[in-house]
């Protein structure tokens, strides 16, 4: 993931310098590498289940959430990052899509369960943790870009905020209520 990260700022880097060739040959390489990124996330988060219960540690979040969610996770960047590149040609809608596709790989960095979260999670409170408050601040900044820039509010900013803020989290819930979701999820465990 970090690898995707540094990437996105180096493609960011090219653009704001002009170097636009440089930033369509290097992303080939990215479209490889967000493929990697999916396959090789979700195969480790499979495997998270039986890592714990050989620990005998409770994972940070409820194994179902942990999984499931991060499965979700992986499958909403995948989406985003697909839909970039096909729309590639349409500029503002690339830099949007790649831009909300990075937000959703730094949510899980400010969870409870990594160094960064467990620092700064103390400061929020429970019902607005700090993935949730990175997902609105990001939708604002877009939104006020939008307004700023060209006074009105693109549609992929508008699509990509509820995507990322209403869509995916009622659906990640509803997911989880699925009994078959939390039985295949605890099989895992035993491998």
């Amino acid at each position: 993931m970090t690898a995707w990260q540094l990437l996105f700022f180096c493609q960011t880097l090219l653009i704001a310098t002009g170097r636009f060739k440089q930033h369509r040959r290097l992303g080939y390489f990215g479209a490889a590498l967000a493929l990697a990124v999916v396959a090789a996330g979700v195969q480790a988060v499979l495997k998270q289940p039986a890592f714990y219960a050989e620990l005998g540690e409770a994972p940070p979040f409820p194994m179902e959430i942990l999984v499931v969610g991060n499965i979700f996770g992986f499958g909403l960047f995948g989406t985003l990052v697909a839909a970039a590149i096909a729309l590639r040609r349409d500029t503002a809608s690339h830099r949007r899509l790649m831009y909300w596709a990075c937000i959703v790989t730094m949510g899980p960095a400010l969870t409870p369960g990594r160094s960064l979260g467990a620092f700064i999670v103390p400061y929020f409170p429970a019902t607005f943790p700090p993935e949730i408050t990175l997902g609105w601040i990001s939708w604002i900044a877009l939104l006020i870009h939008d307004w700023r820039t060209a006074r009105f509010f693109h549609p992929s900013t508008i699509v990509g905020g509820m995507l990322i803020l209403f869509v995916a989290p009622a659906m990640l819930d509803w997911l989880l209520q699925i009994r078959s979701v939390s039985t295949w999820v605890q099989s895992l465990a035993t491998g």
